[in-house]
């Protein structure tokens, strides 16, 4: 079955602390990335995460610190199974329950084993033309030009809960 590693992404969101709490609870193994440096440079830190924990995870769950996981270790490996045998996903979305705009597509899953390359193609590459959308500019350029799929996944199922309104102070 396919193990998943959780790296939060964090600045400085109120949410930060039960955001780490729900992953101890729930027992995800994770990191943390917290600094204020954009999403851009998280993202990519993400995916080289990512390639570092090849062969020991299957999947990296990029958590933001404003979101809640509540689905258990298992149910979330799982779903990572079932999209490793339907398909050869790089990466694919799962959903949440948006404390503002209903359940919305939010986190992103990466396959460890392809990550070393995903890394390779964007580690240079400047992504800043679409403020808060660089992680899905990166995933959108391995698709279009490398073959590197990505999508949502499949079951419209919540992973947990967007605060949203608690995102950089109540600032959207």
């Amino acid at each position: 079955m396919s193990k998943v590693f959780c790296v939060v992404r964090a600045t400085n969101e109120d949410s930060f602390n039960d955001c780490i709490s729900a992953l101890e609870n729930l027992k995800y193994p994770y990191v943390v990335i917290k600094s204020d440096s954009s999403l851009e440079d998280k993202s990519k830190s993400t995916i080289k995460i990512g390639a570092e924990k090849s062969g020991e995870y299957g999947w990296i769950m990029a958590v933001d610190a404003d979101v809640i996981i509540t689905q258990q270790v298992d149910w979330v490996e799982k779903y990572c199974e079932h999209m490793e045998k339907n398909t050869d996903w790089f990466c694919f979305t799962g959903w949440l329950d948006c404390t503002k705009r209903g359940l919305i597509v939010g986190l992103h899953f990466f396959r460890t084993s392809e990550c070393q390359k995903a890394y390779d193609i964007i580690k240079d590459r400047d992504f800043s033309f679409h403020m808060g959308r660089q992680e899905y500019e990166i995933c959108k350029l391995l698709k279009l030009t490398y073959g590197m799929n990505w999508d949502t996944g499949y079951l419209k199922e919540s992973f947990g809960k967007h605060l949203f309104e608690v995102n950089n102070h109540g600032k959207t």
